[in-house]
């Protein structure tokens, strides 16, 4: 296990010995042309320092768990085009030795996915996809190279090239389909397991992390306590991350996670499990197979198995992404059909939480309320509109009568009297039709 210091000036566990790997590679591959050595070698160190990258995509350095993956693939491409197609230049500079790779290249391809073309072991490929992304990377910065040593245009010969996303992860499901549940599963395995691999266990099934890579990194001063709570927020951190650094709340293992840090001394700048990924995932299959049944559990199949126990939990799905770490939401696509929640969704669903909820019928019920008070604002006015006109309608009559029989000028002395003389020539105003007698010329 290696350590390493990151640009915090903090320790880094890398389980995987990447960086170790790569820096004490003696820059040779045996087994393929001189050119392409050369081409695969300059490639790697290009992005190792950021240089020649593609515009398309991420700038910056490239990690050194991609550069060792690159490495073994484009050597493996490189060996199977020199030995089916007669390819020795996976880097060429004119157009017709571009055209002949292009066609050996998605030749290559096919026969992978066909299994015609095998691994060493004469196993079939379980998908190109990792391979495809490779060279694909790989050509997009032989063009930018060329152009910017040369001013050399190269054709895009990958523009067709595409990826099948159709590869699954597979994992030990701890439950049993239409039977116990994950979380039965793993009760049952945390149940019969050592003491000492408790918190452990408890920590991987609550938080999804992965392992051994973000699980060995995180240290006592990534967890804090929430106040008044019994929770607590796990901060894990970018540079340990494969995606992105994030904040989650873990709410099952928080006893026994403190528990382990007290019996342990940990303290503040401390990592909180110090394990052998390999000892620990041997002990889990033993378990795994004595307990469940089943064979091959590992800690990353722990993650897995919290995403199956914490997707149908979670109303809003961005949350989940954010706790897992996913960019995007194929995998929780995966994870809800997987437990067949596909097209289950229903009224409640669509709340994201209690809260909201109750905002929202709060808010209806204003609306509603206010609604019934205009409609009764409305008919009062309709009522008194109607009465008025009803007023209306008599005193016309009654002043029609009047000048009829001839008491119009006592109707006008009446009124100069009362001091009525405005309202009358607005209800004249308003009822031309029914008034006939000029009382303007009298008043």
């Amino acid at each position: 296990m290696a350590l390493d210091i990151n640009y915090n000036e903090e320790l880094v566990i890398d389980p995987y010995r990447h960086k170790e790997r790569y820096l004490s590679w003696d820059k040779k591959l045996e087994g393929i042309s001189q050119a392409n050595e050369t081409a695969i070698i300059t490639y790697l160190e290009d992005i190792r320092r950021g240089l020649n990258i593609n515009p398309k995509a991420r700038k910056g350095k490239r990690g050194y768990q991609r550069l060792n993956s690159q490495r073994h693939r484009l050597k493996r491409i490189c060996e199977l085009l020199e030995a089916n197609f007669k390819i020795i230049d996976i880097a060429p500079r004119d157009m017709e030795q571009a055209e002949a790779l292009r066609k050996a290249i998605f030749e290559l391809f096919d026969r992978m996915e066909e299994g015609v073309i095998t691994k060493l072991s004469g196993k079939r490929y379980r998908g190109t996809k990792d391979y495809i992304k490779g060279f694909k990377a790989f050509w997009h910065w032989h063009m930018v190279y060329m152009k910017n040593k040369g001013n050399i245009a190269i054709p895009d010969i990958c523009e067709y090239l595409t990826i099948k996303e159709n590869r699954k992860p597979k994992f030990v499901y701890f439950g049993d389909t239409g039977g116990r549940s994950t979380e039965e599963g793993f009760r049952k395995l945390y149940s019969h397991a050592k003491h000492n691999y408790k918190a452990l266990m408890a920590f991987l099934f609550d938080s999804g992390i992965r392992s051994p890579t973000e699980l060995m990194n995180v240290k006592r001063k990534d967890l804090l306590r929430i106040k008044d709570s019994p929770y607590t927020v796990l901060h894990i951190r970018d540079e340990t991350s494969k995606t992105f650094g994030r904040k989650i709340k873990l709410m099952l293992c928080n006893e026994i996670l403190w528990e382990h840090i007290e019996e342990n001394g940990i303290q503040h700048d401390e990592f909180i499990f110090k394990i052998n990924p390999r000892v620990a995932n041997q002990y889990l299959k033993r378990l795994g197979e004595r307990v469940l049944g089943k064979k091959g559990i590992t800690m990353y199949d722990f993650r897995h198995n919290s995403a199956c126990y914490w997707a149908p939990r979670y109303k809003n799905p961005n949350s989940l992404l954010s706790r897992f770490g996913w960019k995007n939401l194929k995998m929780l696509h995966y994870y809800t059909d997987f437990l067949g929640m596909k097209d289950t969704i229903d009224e409640e669903d669509l709340i994201l939480d209690k809260d909201m909820k109750t905002r929202i019928e709060c808010d209806l019920n204003k609306e509603k309320s206010k609604l019934a008070m205009m409609e009764e604002q409305l008919d009062f006015l309709r009522q008194k509109m109607e009465e008025n006109q009803r007023k209306d309608e008599f005193l016309n009559r009654l002043i029609a009568g009047m000048i009829e029989k001839g008491l119009g000028n006592e109707m006008v002395d009446l009124i100069k009297a009362e001091g009525l003389e405005q309202d009358l020539l607005k209800l004249k105003e308003n009822h031309k039709a029914l008034i006939s007698f000029e009382v303007e010329g009298n008043l």
